[in-house]
């Protein structure tokens, strides 16, 4: 079987550590040197060059790492899914969105606020880092981050799935308008709204339900950016 990418990413750094090592050698060679030679300007660059590349080859195996992260973390709910399906019931117990921890449960009573904002916050601090892919055609703080990173807003038509938790703007029964986190049920594109479940339960025996249009439902981020690169 093939080596994992991990395995690879600790071979690198070792191999990138020797030629940061040979950097530093070569420098406290030439404080002996009146005059900087053509020699010592060549290897200097050489050695430079191999270790901005060591750089980057370490930026991608760790890219891959966070990847396989993610996959493996989808991995469960999606299996439950799967297995789990058909034999729950159609009243809001089968999710997928942020809180693969509380996906597919059994009924049970609503789960307080407090409770659902800690996994609102925990989800939001577990999304994937976006970073440039390498080779860079420009400086990596003037790439620009995709749709639905951070706050960058999503692709124009998107359309969230059944199943993902989005922002909806919704109309009180006093009449005031306010934001709440939703989970989508359905959309149809023939009417360009939306199905949504209020996914705060407290106080009520059931889910609410309501129907809006596209400008009223906003995706959440999928991803976060850099700040040392997107501030």
């Amino acid at each position: 079987s093939s080596k994992p990418t991990l395995f690879f990413l600790k071979e690198h750094r070792v191999a990138a550590e020797q030629a940061i090592s040979n950097i530093h050698r070569t420098q406290d060679k030439m404080k002996n040197e009146t005059k900087v030679s053509t020699y010592f300007k060549n290897k200097l660059k050489t050695l430079y060059q191999t270790g901005i590349e060591d750089a980057r080859k370490e930026a991608e195996l760790l890219q891959q790492c966070l990847d396989k992260i993610n996959d493996i973390k989808s991995i469960k709910p999606k299996a439950s899914a799967a297995s789990t399906k058909s034999t729950l019931s159609t009243t809001g117990q089968y999710k997928l969105g942020l809180f693969p921890e509380t996906d597919l449960r059994k009924p049970k009573a609503a789960m307080r606020r407090g409770v659902l904002m800690s996994l609102l916050h925990q989800a939001a601090h577990q999304l994937p880092v976006w970073k440039p892919s390498f080779p860079l055609e420009k400086p990596a703080n003037l790439c620009k981050p995709p749709p639905l990173c951070g706050a960058v807003p999503p692709e124009q038509g998107h359309v969230s799935k059944p199943g993902e938790h989005v922002c909806a703007r919704i109309r009180t029964p006093e009449g005031e308008e306010q934001w709440i986190l939703a989970e989508v049920v359905s959309y149809s594109a023939h009417q360009g709204k939306y199905t949504v479940e209020d996914v705060d339960e407290e106080g009520r025996s059931s889910r609410e339900s309501h129907v809006l249009t596209r400008r009223k439902v906003s995706p959440l981020p999928i991803m976060k950016a850099d700040p040392t690169l997107s501030p």
